[in-house]
């Protein structure tokens, strides 16, 4: 028997005044005792815990005399012999269900008696258990119409978000569209960080990407206008644009 219940409360009534190392050997104990299913005499209490020093086995023989009935030189506990029993009578009942070939087999019809029984609708105490337990079902029982949905993200929302111009806005998402880019909060993470990196404002981005066709935005393309030379780097984006590496989008 691989497992059995255990009352906490109740075995904190009983046992709740045993030190910790008596604690450890009742609770082996009981383990040994479920799994061999049989109880022991003193000396294979001992083995059964593990006991090898003197106060372990002391711990031992506090136990068995403060929990267990001696009966012939066995240690026996009532509690845990009638579960023991109440198992053995399952296993039995099991073993001749099993011997009689399990479930009822299939009449002529094709339909076992319990099949027959559920065709037949549910017995009379069914029906009244049903007919007196049954409530009206109220709003609260109703399953609800509405199914929470994740809110989806949208792009052109989130970029209205800091304040661009609409217009620019609008061009520049047509060029995406035509350039197949992706209008993800992943593209939007990319670009608002190649934004800080090139010390702009997403709206100052915005505009320079619908005035240049660019589909995506990169820092490097800012700061390479910018590298030696006092025009402003608006004036060279048309020059930046024809190097194809630079206008490809995200």
């Amino acid at each position: 028997m691989h497992y059995y219940k255990r009352n906490i409360g109740d075995y904190h009534k009983k046992a709740g005044k045993l030190s910790i190392l008596q604690h450890g050997v009742y609770a082996l104990l009981i383990d040994a005792i479920y799994d061999r299913e049989k109880f022991p005499t003193e000396i294979e209490a001992i083995d059964w815990v593990w006991a090898s020093t003197d106060e372990e086995e002391q711990a031992v023989k506090f136990v068995l005399k403060k929990f267990f009935d001696e009966e012939n030189g066995v240690y026996v506990q009532t509690r845990i012999q009638e579960e023991l029993s109440n198992y053995a009578d399952f296993c039995k009942t099991q073993s001749e269900k099993g011997k009689k070939g399990g479930r009822p087999k299939e009449k002529a019809n094709g339909l076992s008696n319990e099949s027959q029984r559920v065709s037949n609708g549910l017995d009379n105490k069914a029906k009244k258990s049903l007919t007196t337990n049954q409530e009206p079902l109220t709003n609260n029982h109703k399953p609800s119409k509405e199914v929470a949905k994740a809110p989806v993200f949208n792009f052109k929302k989130e970029l209205m978000s800091f304040n661009v111009d609409e217009n620019a806005l609008n061009a520049w998402l047509d060029i995406r569209k035509r350039k197949k880019a992706s209008n993800s909060d992943i593209a939007l993470n990319a670009i608002r960080r190649e934004a800080d990196t090139a010390g702009m404002t997403i709206r100052q981005v915005v505009q320079m990407c619908a005035e240049n066709s660019w589909s995506g935005f990169k820092a490097s393309w800012v700061e390479k206008a910018s590298v030696n030379t006092d025009t402003p780097i608006k004036k060279n984006f048309v020059d930046l644009h024809t190097d194809r590496s630079w206008s490809e989008g995200l």
